[in-house]
């Protein structure tokens, strides 16, 4: 879940892309070479031509790029009220291209144009809204505009409109609505929107959950270079979802949005070449994966770039380095991380031997559902007879993903605690019972099986 917290951010990263691309394809709707006719139609104050003289600049179109020469055909061509005048120059001062940025003004000319019922700046003037640039940020004011966009099937203010809907955004959280606007613009073949669209299908967020329909529409987004949905589909191909199971077409994707910086594909990828799935086995190229990921604050791939400096995979070993890429990744709040690290202050590798130091590192991991940690704070607390020691006991006892060996001898002290009072918990002869025959279920007790086991932990977080 940690991942796709992050993908939140990254998903609007992609849709800002998208936006400036769509501007991009503004610009060349009213694409014209640079000619003297066309110079002297501007200087006669043709409004038209002013600002197509401007996007010529701007492009540097039949003349050398000159923003400044941009901005001001612009604003000659919005103060005759020409609509396209007035919608460039809005977004040149949301740019800041050839002025100084000024959202204000950029939301002046957004509104004049928007007023002249032009979509595009609805659109624009509902993100200002959206975001509180240059406005007072009012997420009513935001839907009105992107559906005022909408209704014109501009696809932008329909894909905008569908967040509205499924973040309950200025209207009433209404996943179907939500599912009804990204289709109407995935169907104008917007990426995002057909991303968007994956996702609704994916989980069944306002339509009948359907893996395949996910898989197709992340493809009809992947094909247009869309790097999250290159990435989605990736998974599609790795665990089967929509598609039949294919790891050398998951390494395909994931190496296409990796290319394209996409950090959580350069991570994945890094797996790929580390494990051997869907490529053969390469743990240089695994770093040099997860390296690129880690530089972009990914937690997950900064904790397996430490553990192969830590293991010496693909890295000459260097504890110093390990020790680093450990901390950047705990700093961020990562339990597999933050365990780790207290093993290097436990053993002194590339720090100090800290055994208080150690223990509150566990204790802050095991804090964070990280069963290794939840096992071995609980066994030196209940070592200690603190009385904290319960809480972990319970932890390690209660959590899904421990082992059987670890999870039978939790059991047990926590019968003894039951039994004679440890650990501050009251004598229970029930609880005891119940506990020790809890134990029963998962076998004897075996120290090598649980020292194994311990030692596995950090090498299966993928």
């Amino acid at each position: 879940m940690r991942a796709w917290k992050k993908c939140i951010s990254v998903v609007v990263l992609f849709a800002i892309s998208s936006l400036i691309y769509a501007q991009n394809t503004l610009y060349s709707k009213m694409f014209t070479y640079y000619t003297e006719d066309l110079y002297n139609k501007a200087l006669s104050g043709d409004a038209l031509a002013q600002n197509d003289l401007g996007s010529c600049y701007d492009r540097g179109s039949g003349i050398e790029q000159n923003h400044d020469e941009a901005f001001k055909w612009f604003q000659k061509s919005a103060e005759q009220g020409f609509v396209w005048g007035e919608f460039n120059l809005g977004w040149y001062y949301f740019s800041g291209l050839g002025c100084q940025k000024n959202y204000s003004q950029a939301v002046y000319f957004y509104r004049k144009a928007a007023e002249q019922n032009f979509s595009f700046a609805q659109w624009k003037l509902g993100e200002c809204y959206e975001t509180g640039k240059g406005v007072e940020k009012d997420y009513s004011q935001a839907a009105y505009f992107y559906r005022k966009a909408a209704e014109q099937h501009l696809s932008f203010g329909q894909w905008k409109l569908g967040e509205c809907y499924e973040a309950g955004k200025g209207v009433e959280k209404d996943y179907s609505q939500a599912a009804y606007f990204y289709r109407k613009a995935a169907e104008q073949h917007l990426s995002i929107a057909q991303y968007k669209l994956g996702e609704c299908y994916e989980a069944g967020k306002g339509v009948e959950k359907d893996l395949e329909q996910a898989a197709y529409f992340y493809r009809k987004a992947a094909e247009q270079h869309l790097s999250i949905a290159q990435y989605k589909l990736g998974e599609c191909y790795e665990a089967g979802k929509g598609v039949e199971k294919d790891l050398e077409q998951a390494a395909y994707f994931y190496r296409k949005a990796a290319e394209q910086n996409f950090f959580i594909a350069q991570w994945k990828l890094g797996i790929c070449y580390e494990v051997g799935k869907g490529v053969e086995k390469d743990l240089e190229q695994a770093v040099y994966w997860y390296q690129k990921s880690a530089e972009r604050n990914f937690d997950f791939a900064q904790f397996r770039l430490g553990e192969c400096y830590f293991d010496g995979k693909g890295v000459t070993k260097d504890y110093n380095k390990a020790v680093y890429w450990f901390q950047k990744a705990a700093d961020q709040g990562l339990a597999p991380a933050i365990y780790k690290l207290g093993c290097c202050y436990e053993n002194g590798y590339g720090v100090s031997k800290d055994k208080q130091k150690t223990l509150e590192l566990w204790a802050k991991s095991a804090d964070g559902g990280f069963p290794a940690a939840q096992y071995l704070v609980g066994v030196e607390l209940y070592d200690a007879k603190d009385s904290k020691a319960f809480k972990y006991l319970k932890m390690a006892a209660d959590n899904a993903n421990m082992a059987s060996n670890p999870k039978s001898d939790v059991m047990r002290k926590i019968s003894t605690c039951y039994r004679y009072g440890r650990c501050g918990v009251s004598i229970d002869e029930d609880k005891a019972d119940y506990w020790m025959q809890e134990a029963a279920k998962y076998g004897n007790v075996d120290a090598l099986k649980i020292q194994e086991w311990i030692k596995r932990q950090t090498g299966n977080i993928n």
